[in-house]
């Protein structure tokens, strides 16, 4: 069955409105934590994307947060990826963050194939350090690309080679940690993080996919143009594996805060903005080309 593109990053918007219906007004003098829009941008040497995210608070008190993660994306191949999530983050008494989160995750690719998945994942964050994993479970099979299908001669037979795509099981993990931090007119702190992934396929004729890679992020928080709780972040990102290759991107993300709530007067301290930091996971269903067994 065929999904829009549209309905993708319309699912997304119909969910935020349902969920601050159902929540955000009942918990509205309760709040510590606002809902947000992050608007992101990322360009590279392979790709353009452009994802909205959404970030809704369900429950919450001084140290835990119940939370939906709405996201949608556009990629520049003509794919297009929605996500749907629900976190849980808590923080303790040692000013630890514990979280875990649940998404399930919809892509239509560039040749028109349909892939889902479940991602599940875990967190533990600091002020000054980070370390998550993520496991991606994809609805088993493949589908079948023409444009990859190939045909050659072997022994007086003709002997054909369907062209599939496949959604890929894996898992990444990444460690961060604050290289500096700066107040006055500015705000701001610069993190960085190392990391590494591996993505596979249980049928012959498709490559594993396994890499590194490392990131630099510049946070700015708090910007007098947009008010409390806003952001902007600035960063880059280079990763490699075999199969892909090198690939670098930038990226811009625009946060704009909205809602009741937050701590009134105040910005967020330190520990409360990293109750609130986006999920970091992959962008979208890893699908990669091959073939499938030849026919005679």
């Amino acid at each position: 069955m065929m999904v829009h593109k549209s309905l993708l990053l319309r699912l997304p918007a119909v969910g935020v409105v349902l969920l601050g219906f159902l929540f955000g007004t009942s918990h509205a003098q309760e709040t510590i934590f606002r809902s947000y829009v992050d608007t992101t941008f990322q360009g590279g040497s392979q790709r353009e994307v452009g994802q909205g995210m959404l970030f809704v608070p369900l429950m919450q008190d001084c140290d835990t947060l119940i939370f939906a993660d709405l996201r949608g994306a556009i990629f520049d191949d003509t794919s297009a990826e929605g996500n749907w999530g629900i976190g849980y983050r808590r923080l303790m008494a040692n000013d630890w963050i514990v979280g875990m989160y649940g998404f399930y995750d919809l892509r239509q690719t560039g040749a028109n194939n349909n892939f889902q998945q479940a991602t599940v994942g875990a967190e533990l964050l600091n002020l000054g350090m980070g370390f998550r994993i993520n496991g991606y479970i994809p609805e088993g099979g493949t589908e079948r690309v023409s444009g990859l299908s190939t045909a050659y001669l072997s022994g007086g037979s003709i002997v054909v080679r369907d062209g599939r795509e496949a959604a890929y099981y894996g898992v990444d993990a990444e460690a961060e940690a604050l290289v500096h931090s700066f107040c006055g007119k500015l705000d701001g702190e610069i993190w960085a993080a190392l990391g590494g992934y591996h993505f596979d396929h249980n049928d012959a004729g498709f490559d594993n996919i396994s890499g590194t890679t490392a990131r630099v992020e510049l946070r700015l928080y708090d910007l007098d143009l947009l008010g409390l709780d806003s952001r902007v972040v600035l960063g880059g990102q280079v990763q490699y594996d075999d199969v892909r290759g090198t690939q670098g991107t930038g990226l811009v993300t625009l946060r704009i805060p909205f809602g009741p709530g937050g701590p009134g007067d105040r910005p967020l301290t330190p520990i409360e903005r990293r109750m609130v930091n986006p999920i970091v996971r992959d962008i979208d269903v890893v699908s990669n080309p091959g073939f499938g067994n030849p026919e005679a």
